[in-house]
């Protein structure tokens, strides 16, 4: 792998929450509630990715200092039975509106706001790959850029989703549901798909459905400014990271070594395919109670390395992975 930095020289940091819920559909806050909610904690974009329902709140709720992406969250599931709550599996994929040329090449056109996609539900049996392919491509021939999410809450098995192509970018850390029943973590899923180079990101959100389920989960962006040209292009570049508490300020490939620097954490892991044993983690030397940075000597028969780094309260911040293609 060359040396490269993995963030910018230009740019602003933006934070943002890529996954909620509000009363346009399961939520329990209005959207202007919602959104003034997360821009008074520091947030500076929220994407409202309603079930089944496209929505497009700019004109009425951006302001100078805050943004909404346009988006919505689309499900398949298979189910024992006909009620609703039986559900044995199922595939959630947040859509969000892409870069302008992305709007121009979109071959069914766009989605209008309000508009209602309908759920896809199965009986018994299913063909998860077919199921889930046919709503990405839906997803994508209407402009958006399309996520996989909380495979652990949603009972996936890796041969359900993992042959799925199109997909931008995997939902690793799902506050609300790792919150409500600790089904929200999931990197295994996630490395699997990096070793099968998948290319995919890894984002962190909430999910939330109220506030006592938020600002747990979210993504740094580094962008040129605050607008959603900016804001997408970056996000798709995989110039961001996800967290749920510590800071990255800068990580990369230089003299053969992966570095990073970050907020005091007590640990950090780089976490490596595709050879049994790649990677390794750092700790604090003995008698300090954090570190700040670290590094890691290449061996050079890394396909990827990706980082991660846990505070004292166990919160972790995860780089997108490093590859020799960037």
């Amino acid at each position: 792998m060359a040396d490269i930095s993995m963030f910018q020289k230009d740019g602003k940091w933006y934070k943002g929450n890529l996954h909620c819920h509000t009363t346009n559909s399961d939520g329990a806050l209005q959207p202007k509630q919602m959104a003034e909610a997360f821009r008074k904690k520091g947030y500076h974009f929220l994407a409202m990715t309603e079930h089944e329902r496209y929505t497009d709140l700019r004109k009425e709720l951006d302001r100078d200092d805050f943004i909404l992406l346009p988006g919505l969250e689309a499900s398949a599931t298979v189910h024992d039975t006909w009620e609703i709550p039986y559900e044995m599996k199922t595939h959630h994929f947040l859509g969000l509106l892409g870069t302008e040329q992305m709007q121009r090449n979109a071959k069914a056109g766009l989605y209008q706001h309000m508009e209602h996609i309908g759920k896809r539900m199965y009986f018994r049996k299913w063909d998860p790959v077919k199921a889930g392919q046919e709503l990405v491509d839906e997803l994508r021939d209407h402009g958006m850029f399309v996520t996989y999410n909380h495979p652990v809450w949603s009972r996936v098995t890796g041969a359900d989703f993992l042959p799925l192509n199109g997909i931008w970018a995997m939902e690793i850390f799902n506050y609300a549901s790792e919150h409500g029943d600790a089904t929200g973590y999931d990197v295994i899923h996630y490395d699997q798909a990096l070793r099968l180079e998948k290319g995919w990101k890894a984002y962190a959100a909430d999910d939330n459905h109220s506030l006592a389920d938020a600002f747990g989960g979210f993504v740094m962006v580094q962008a040129l400014s605050l607008c959603h040209e900016d804001i997408v292009q970056a996000l798709l570049d995989g110039n961001f990271y996800s967290s749920s508490g510590p800071e990255i300020y800068a990580y990369g490939i230089r003299d053969g070594k992966v570095y990073v620097e970050c907020s005091p954490v007590v640990k950090i892991d780089f976490v490596a395919g595709n050879v049994v044993s790649a990677g390794g983690s750092v700790h604090p030397p003995q008698g300090e109670e954090s570190i700040c940075q670290a590094s890691f000597e290449l061996k050079g028969n890394e396909s990827f390395v990706r980082i991660q780094c846990m505070d004292k309260y166990g919160r972790l911040a995860w780089t997108n992975p490093m590859t020799a293609q960037k």
